[in-house]
């Protein structure tokens, strides 16, 4: 490997695991992206609009939320983030209880 694409691809581990992503979980194709990205749907990636995954089914395994089992998250800092700036908390049905 090049020293350049190997020095990205840890660049890029250590992000993901910072982002406390599976980094050594199994690849998996890419499905092709919905023509809107800005509708989140189970198929596609981390429901955090911010992050890498959105709009694109990611190459690890996506936890679902605890409250309403049907948003998916790449990480407890993306589910965090979309729990707080990204509305959530209002649209899960485990907060009306």
């Amino acid at each position: 490997m090049a020293p350049q694409k190997s020095t990205a691809l840890a660049l890029w581990t250590n992000f993901g695991r910072q982002c406390e992503i599976d980094t050594n979980a199994p690849a998996v194709p890419a499905l092709p992206s919905p023509n809107d990205r800005d509708v989140w749907s189970k198929d596609m990636g981390c429901a955090w609009r911010e992050c890498l995954c959105f709009g694109e089914k990611p190459h690890h395994k996506l936890r679902k939320c605890n409250g309403c089992q049907s948003a998916m998250y790449c990480s407890k800092k993306c589910q965090r983030r979309d729990w707080i700036e990204g509305g959530h908390k209002g649209s899960c049905r485990s907060s009306s209880s």
